[in-house]
């Protein structure tokens, strides 16, 4: 009953709606670093970052890693850990920063299984073993 359109009308006028305001509305992406959406949602990255580890060095090492994924009962195999180091550590130095776990987090599209993995893992409470 939208003006009198039939459902065929109402469906096309709506994607041509969604096109002009993609057109003319949907500009550059701006930056919400300081945005305390953003800063919640990097505060619960840091969450798990800090239950990983464990030792409170700030960083996490492969075997680290690799313990946190035995614990929450996805243990790695050797090519699946060392794929996750590679997208982890950016500087080849064998730890993790946060700053490194972070970008991981938001951009791997590979990692977004083992993330989901962390994640249930720290709902559910790991016991800090190893780091």
């Amino acid at each position: 009953d939208c003006l009198g359109w039939d459902e065929a009308r109402r469906k096309a006028e709506h994607l041509n709606a969604e096109r002009l305001l993609n057109a003319d509305f949907a500009g550059p992406v701006p930056n919400k670093t300081g945005a305390a959406l953003r800063t919640a949602c990097a505060a619960d990255v840091k969450s798990v970052f800090d239950n990983i580890d464990v030792r409170h060095r700030g960083t996490l090492s492969r075997e680290g890693i690799q313990a946190a994924a035995q614990e929450l009962g996805f243990p790695l195999s050797d090519g699946e850990l060392s794929q996750a180091m590679k997208e982890m550590d950016t500087t080849g130095n064998g730890e993790v920063t946060f700053p490194e776990f972070l970008v991981w987090w938001n951009s791997s599209e590979e990692g977004k299984t083992l993330q989901e993995k962390f994640t249930l893992g720290r709902s559910r409470g790991f016991q800090k073993t190893d780091g």
